[in-house]
């Protein structure tokens, strides 16, 4: 399943991609986490490897972010990968005529569970919702520093 999302930040670029780019600022801004630890590897960097501990309803879910790609301020790619789930996620801040930035983001999923391709095939609506909110949930924050 592949899809792409986008939202207008009123901010300078270079404003939120400093704010999106630092990890003590996910908490503020990413319902459910738990922690996000650095594994290995020089952090953000190209290969870096993390963990991110999530709750999902009743459930913690461990995730592993691999960084793909990073050239900041104009973009980060990244793999994510938990039981029976990967996910490659581009995420690329553009700067608008009018000094605002647009965030896009392109995710790719691919399922090894019969359950998570199901609810692929079936809903792929909750997985858009899903990264919709989390894109609000970064607006929200990134508009309101100040």
């Amino acid at each position: 399943m592949q899809y792409s999302r986008q939202i207008e930040i009123n901010l300078p670029r270079d404003q939120t991609a400093a704010l999106f780019d630092d990890p003590d600022n996910l908490s503020k801004w990413m319902q459910g986490l738990v922690s996000f630890d650095h594994l290995d590897g020089e952090p953000g960097a190209k290969g870096a490897r993390s963990r991110i501990m999530c709750v999902q309803g009743n459930r913690e879910i461990e995730i592993i972010e691999t960084i793909e790609d990073r050239v900041m301020p104009e973009r980060l790619i990244a793999i994510y990968t938990t039981k029976g789930m990967w996910n490659r996620c581009e995420q690329y801040l553009e700067e608008t005529p009018q000094g605002t930035t647009l965030w896009r983001q392109e995710n790719e999923f691919r399922c090894s569970g019969m359950m998570m391709k199901l609810m692929t095939m079936l809903m792929p609506f909750m997985f858009k919702r899903e990264t919709e909110k989390q894109m609000r949930a970064f607006k929200e924050f990134a508009e309101a520093q100040p």
